[in-house]
């Protein structure tokens, strides 16, 4: 685990939460700065693949090995949400 991965995931757990956090490193600024934190709790609530099960059209699923938020191992999971 990197140095900076243990607080992100925390910070992360936070504001999955609903709580907003502190973040005095300035290397985590750009992603934890006040003005985000309200934008990332309102996409936390989503689950994909239950967001994709209401839909009635085709969807597009694209996933890369680099993808830092989805790993290759997820996409189908999320896609067994539209079978």
């Amino acid at each position: 685990m990197g140095a900076l991965e243990e607080p992100v995931m925390l910070k992360l757990d936070s504001l999955t939460q609903g709580m907003t956090v502190e973040c005095p490193s300035p290397q985590l600024m750009t992603l934890f700065r006040p003005s985000v934190q309200p934008y990332l709790m309102s996409w936390f609530k989503y689950d994909p693949s239950k967001e994709i099960k209401k839909l009635s059209g085709p969807v597009l699923i694209i996933n890369g090995d680099w993808d830092l938020q989805v790993k290759v191992e997820q996409a189908p999971a999320v896609s067994q949400g539209k079978t």
